[in-house]
């Protein structure tokens, strides 16, 4: 022990030797090895500085790089899908435009031999083909627009060409295909009922060509439906538009089929090429349509903004719980800063007090996400029973068509079905159809029995379905476009094979109908009724993509996982949840099989569940919760500045008054938080309870809560009031109580007064927290501050405790409970805008209070202004019924929750407790660090060889003349000794007392005479106003810092405190606080040299301590080292010790102790400088040179400003990536304006470190 100091000094000497060796040798790998840049190696030497922001950014840009690719990947599998979508769309738009002529020429060729067979069918003996071709004609009055009507020869030659014409198609020779004309019409009445003229050839004819006129609306039947494209075109080749009619002419694009990029790939089909249209960045989808002797592009229009909106939309829940991690980040800055504490760092007051805002504002968002998540509407589990329900009409819709069919006797009996349908048919083994019953047509049923048939039905696929003898099942399930009406329905034919039981039908018979939902439901929500093979049968308006089977709008792979899962599942009746893009948008698509047997395959229902609206809704209602937690969180804010701003700013010494001293865990403060621990749990309990058993709005909490969290401000300054209360110079007072409680207090009055006429339904619960709060003061006065033992110190888990707990009341509850009310309020509205609850609309909304007219307005506005109403339901959401409204405002409490719902949200907020208090208690061991000082050491003045460090003047003198004999000790003075004297020594003394060492310029001079009185068997005695390290670190050279160490190997270090009893207490008597200053000045006045001579002895970083302690009043642990020194030094005491002093001195005792043993608890102990005259010295006369090295050496060496320059610098980058890969979160300017500022706090900080740390020419000697 007593070698530990020079031992340490040669330790440092290997050190430097070392560190040197090492970094030539690292240069030189740079150099050698790895032959970096000229640019590389500027930036070593440049930044070198800065080691910590770069270590601190080379974890945080790898998040944002991780961050940035993962929003990267997902918005670009956004974009591709949209991009695939809208091709699919386009395409399917083309493939329904030919399959929409087909459909077309198929019903013009039904018309010729419908009106064909009614004027001109060969008479045979009943004329029932006439008769009932002539009654199909009245019920069938569709009638194609047709020219030039020809009867040719096969062999004969016809313009065919297909051409457009005002907005018509024209088809030239169109050939009409009527089996067996000669045989079944007689030619020359066929041609007088069509205006046929006379063919002058002599060739037998066989076909009947006409001339067309097809309105190209008949070609676009499904684009009425198509929403996915903004603008929807069809252009010549040429790219001049065709379609629609009031852009025709306009050259739109130049079409190229065939593409060869710079790579040399080709590329053709479908293809997106960018357009200027309208002034606007827009995307052209465009496949080309080839119709015969025509080219046509169909082309689809989406604004580029439109585009990105939709396709560079991020996972909801992936970016909630970003933006939650965000947000918990930026309340974690001030605690961030204050756990990364430097010893280059202050801990300042308003540090610990922007921690416990911190604290305050974590807990809110913590008690706000608990209830988001909980509360969060899961749109698919809200639609289950609405799938249900579908299924349900699905399935008896079908069941009562296909029973109907099964059940058909005679056709003749049809009138007396009740079943609402198109057509039952009877099909001939040929294809035709044998006997037709129209539903609700004058003369419904038509009978081609025993004649021939005016309807061919035989290439369609419900008859050729049987054609097929492999097939086993023998009923059918289809939907197609009618040839009556060109109407999409839905057909069920069986074969019945041959007739039995009496009944007379017989071969294959199919019923037509329109399979129909709830036309409410199928225009608020999505869904299809599919087979297994992807045939769509049922589509709701809702569905925007014209396609006709699924596979037409999903991609393959999609299509395959849906395949598998409907041929995997046929036996299930359950949900089954998959995700697919279609429609333009991302959707969780819910399976269901239809449960009814018996058709070629399983038909089943896909409910489509756009996650996006549900996501609206959220964020819509969190954005108004939010609003009205910011209120709260404002309320705080204006309680805290009360609090601050009715105190004096600087108690009687004049240094800063913590505003929380009352949290101070000494043994005043600690039974009294103790007590409100268990005040708080009742408080707490009793807050839960008004949640679910009071009837208030969301509105009416909000004022509770701020009522309540001024109620807990009383509550806490109120306890906190002590018998000394007149002799804190800090507070303004009235008679002997606290301003601030009675502020409070009045603002309680005022909000209590205000309740009683705002809403009779919020007065008895806040009279019942009043009653609680009035009662936890009056019990603390009355019953348990009389009792209780202040001498008693509790557990550091008090503090922890009891800041849970009160933070949970004024945080965590709060935020939780505005969430969840808002949450129920706007649920109430969001349900209304999905099902028209109320019918009448007359209602008067002059019936509204005018607060819930005025809240109503404020909030259509506030929501209208960040919403985008891009689905009906949203809008009806924003602007909802003023009825609804007030139902919502007004509705009931919540009731009493279930049993296991009690207990998991009691676990969960007891779990968030535990977690809470371990945090805060890492917290307090920094604010509160425990520091102490050992018991000193015994000074053995039998050693020959003892060095003493003391800052005060005389005291090791004092201590040394009482212990040696003044016969046998000689003291050497260096501030006036002659060290080459050879006189110097006296050789009959045997103690050496040389005093003031670190007074010598060269600190190598004392060597000589040391070496000089070993050699003679001296005892020396040393003493120094600065350590010995300090001593040693002056020495610049290594070999003189060798020999320093050797020199000093033998010698014991002691550290002598400063002597107390030389600075009288000062009597704790009431003035005026400026009087009391004035006198603290004259008294310092009078010690300034003995205080100036104390400062001058510490090294810089006891006087940067000394001086951050002086203006803050609390001590950075970082730099415990200092302070444990100035503790042994005695420039730092315990609270109690002086105390015990002051007591002594006012008693008339002289030997009172000064030093005490080390606390066996290691609790925090509250230390004073040694006289408090000494701090006003510090913060009168320290020179501004020194304060500026001060602040210098915070720039150099702070962490805590980096860290949250750092971590601020990290969110905004955060949400400047969000919103450029999601744009729906906000707009790119202000993607670029969060993402610039993000950058130029990450450059401030670099630059605050960097430059500051750049020395120009000559360097200044170190502090």
């Amino acid at each position: 022990m007593s070698n530990k100091h020079a031992l340490e000094g040669k330790y440092k000497v290997i050190c430097i030797k070392l560190s040197h060796y090492t970094f030539t040798n690292f240069t030189l790998n740079i150099d050698f090895q790895y032959i970096i840049s000229y640019i590389d190696l500027y930036f070593l030497l440049i930044f070198f500085p800065m080691v910590k922001t770069v270590k601190i950014w080379l974890v945080l840009l790898p998040l944002i790089l991780i961050i940035g690719v993962v929003l990267y990947m997902q918005s670009y599998k956004n974009q591709q899908e949209l991009a695939n979508q809208l091709t699919r769309s386009v395409e399917a738009s083309k493939n329904d435009i030919v399959r929409a002529l087909e459909d077309y020429y198929t019903r013009v060729e039904a018309y010729f031999v419908r009106e064909g067979s009614a004027k001109s069918a060969i008479l045979r003996s009943d004329k029932k083909t006439r008769i009932e071709a002539n009654k199909l004609a009245q019920i069938i009055t569709w009638k194609p627009n047709y020219t030039n009507p020809k009867l040719l020869s096969s062999s004969s030659d016809f313009d065919d060409s297909l051409n457009f014409k005002n907005g018509m198609v024209i088809k030239n020779g169109l050939v009409i295909r009527i089996e067996n004309l000669q045989n079944d019409y007689d030619i020359d009445q066929f041609r007088k009922a069509f205006n046929i003229p006379e063919n002058t050839s002599k060739e037998s004819v066989n076909s009947l060509v006409v001339d067309l006129e097809i309105p190209i609306t008949e070609l676009l039947r499904k684009q009425s439906t198509n929403k996915i494209f903004e603008h929807f075109f069809i252009t010549f080749d040429d790219g001049t538009i065709l379609y629609p009619a009031d852009e025709a002419g306009i050259k739109l694009f130049i079409p190229s089929d065939i593409e060869i990029d710079t790579l040399g790939v080709t590329n053709s089909g479908t293809d997106m090429i960018q357009l200027n249209y309208s002034g606007n960045q827009t995307r052209a989808y465009v496949s080309p349509i080839p119709i015969e002797n025509q080219q046509l592009y169909a082309v689809g229009l989406i604004s580029e903004g439109t585009y990105q909106k939709v396709g560079m939309r991020l996972d909801f829940g992936k970016l909630s719980m970003l933006i939650l991690f965000l947000l918990i980040l930026i309340a974690l800055v001030p605690i961030l800063g204050v756990m990364n504490l430097s010893p280059g760092d202050n801990l300042t007051q308003n540090k610990v007090t922007q921690v416990g805002i911190s604290l305050v504002c974590l807990t809110i968002i913590i008690g706000y996400s608990i209830s988001q998540f909980k509360n969060e509407p899961d749109p698919v589990a809200e639609q289950s029973e609405l799938v249900n329900q579908l299924e349900c009409s699905l399935r008896d819709s079908l069941a009562i068509y296909k029973a109907t069919l099964e059940s058909i006797n005679s056709y003749e009996q049809l009138d007396k079905l009740q079943v609402n349908f198109n057509e039952v048919i009877a099909f001939r083994p040929t294809g035709y159809v044998d006997k037709i019953y129209f539903k609700n047509a004058p003369t419904p049923l038509i009978d081609f029995s025993k004649d021939s048939s005016a309807i061919d039905l035989s290439q369609r696929e419900y008859f050729t379905f049987f054609t097929n003898k492999s097939i086993a099942s023998n009923t059918f399930l289809d939907s197609h476009y009618s040839r009556s009406d060109g109407q999409l329905e839905s057909v069920i034919s069986k074969d019945f094979e041959s007739g039995g039981d009496g009944s007379e039908i017989s071969g294959i018979n199919a019923i037509t109908f329109k399979f129909k939902v709830d036309p409410g439901l199928s225009d608020h929500y999505r869904f299809l009724a599919l087979k297994e093979n992807g045939k769509i049968l049922l589509k709701s308006n809702k569905i925007s993509s014209p396609i006709a089977t699924i596979q037409e709008g999903i991609n393959q792979e999609k299509w395959g996982e849906i395949s598998s899962l409907m041929r995997n599942n046929s036996n299930s009746t359950s949900h089954i949840e998959t995700s697919l893009y279609l429609n333009g948008n991302f959707y969780t698509g819910v399976l269901k099989r239809v449960a009814i047997d018996g058709f070629d395959e399983n038909v089943w229902l896909l409910f489509l569940v756009n996650e996006n609206i549900s996501h609206a809704f959220s964020s819509l209602s969190s954005a108004e919760s939010i609003s009205l937690l910011s209120i709260y969180f404002l309320a705080l804010v204006f309680s805290l500045l009360i609090q601050k701003y009715s105190r004096r700013s600087l108690d009687k010494q004049g240094t800063k008054a913590f505003l929380y001293s009352w949290l101070e865990p000494n043994a005043t403060n600690l039974p009294r938080l103790n007590y409100l621990i268990f005040a708080y749990i009742i408080y707490a309990i009793c807050l839960i309870g008004i949640y679910y058993a009071a009837a208030v709005s969301h509105t009416d909490m909000l004022l509770l809560l701020i009522y309540s969290s001024f109620l807990i401000s009383f509550v806490n300054l109120s306890t906190s009031i002590n018998s000394m209360t007149f002799d804190d110079f800090t507070e303004f007072k009235v008679q002997r109580y606290s301003m601030r409680s009675i502020i409070l207090a009045g603002i309680n009055l005022v909000l209590i007064i205000f309740i009683c006429f705002w809403n009779a339904q919020v007065i008895i619960p806040s009279l019942v927290l009043t009653f609680i709060a009035c009662g936890i003061v009056c019990v603390w006065f009355v019953l348990i501050k009389p009792r209780l033992n202040f001498n008693n110190r509790s557990k550091n888990i008090t503090i922890p405790t009891f800041l849970s707990l009160w933070f949970l009341i004024i945080g965590f509850l709060p935020g939780y409970f505005l969430q969840s009310k808002t949450q129920i309020y706007e649920q109430t509205i969001w349900n209304s805008s999905e099902i028209n609850l109320l019918k009448d609309t007359t209602y008067d909304s002059r019936n509204l209070d005018s607060f819930y007219s005025q809240y109503e307005l404020d909030r259509r506005k506030f929501l209208t202004w960040i919403a985008d109403p891009f689905d009906e339901k949203i809008k009806n959401f924003i602007a909802p019924n003023q009825q609804v409204f007030k139902s919502a405002m007004t509705q009931g409490s919540l009731g009493i929750p279930k049993v296991t719902v009690l207990i998991t949200n009691l676990l969960t907020v007891i779990l968030m407790l535990i977690l809470f208090i371990l945090f805060v208690n890492i917290i307090q061991n920094i604010v509160f660090y425990p520091f102490f000082g050992l018991k000193r050491k015994g000074i053995n003045f039998s050693n020959p060889k003892l060095f003493f460090c003391c800052p005060q003047s005389g005291r090791t003198a004092e201590l040394v003349n009482k212990k040696i004999n003044q016969n046998q000790l000689q003291t050497i003075n260096l501030l006036d000794a002659d060290l080459i004297s050879p006189d110097l020594l006296n050789p009959e003394k045997t103690h050496i007392h040389i005093q003031n060492i670190h007074c010598l310029k060269n600190q190598l001079d004392i060597i000589p005479i040391l070496n000089k009185l070993l050699a003679q068997n001296k005892s020396i005695i040393i003493s120094s106003g600065k350590s010995w390290d300090e001593l040693f670190s002056r020495l610049t050279e290594i070999d003189d810092q060798v020999i320093f160490a050797e020199t000093f190997t033998e010698f014991e270090f002691h550290t002598l405190p400063i002597n107390l009893h030389s600075f009288k207490a000062e009597p704790n008597v009431k003035k005026h606080v400026l009087l009391h200053q004035a006198e603290n000045e004259e008294k310092m006045q009078l010690g300034i040299a003995q205080f100036a001579d104390i400062w001058s002895e510490l090294n810089f970083q006891e006087k940067l301590v000394c001086y951050s302690f002086s203006m803050e009043r609390f001590l950075n642990k970082s730099r415990k080292n200092a302070i444990h020194e100035l503790i042994r030094k005695g420039i730092l005491v315990k609270t109690k010790t002086l105390d015990s002093l002051s007591a002594a001195d006012q008693k008339g005792c002289t030997d009172a102790k000064e030093e005490e043993e080390m606390d066996s608890t290691l609790e925090w102990q509250k230390y004073e400088f040694f006289s408090r005259l000494f701090q006003t010295y510090i913060l009168t006369h320290v020179s501004k040179e020194e304060i500026k090295g001060f602040r210098d050496f915070e720039s150099k060496n702070g962490n805590s400003r980096m860290i949250q320059v750092s971590a601020i610098s990290f969110v905004l980058i955060c949400f400047a990536l969000i919103s450029i890969f999601d744009r729906t979160f906000l707009n790119e300017i202000y993607a670029y304006l969060t993402g610039t500022l993000g950058l130029l706090g990450s450059l401030y900080a670099l630059l605050n470190r960097g430059f500051s740390g750049f020395k120009f020419g000559k360097s200044e000697p170190a502090a």
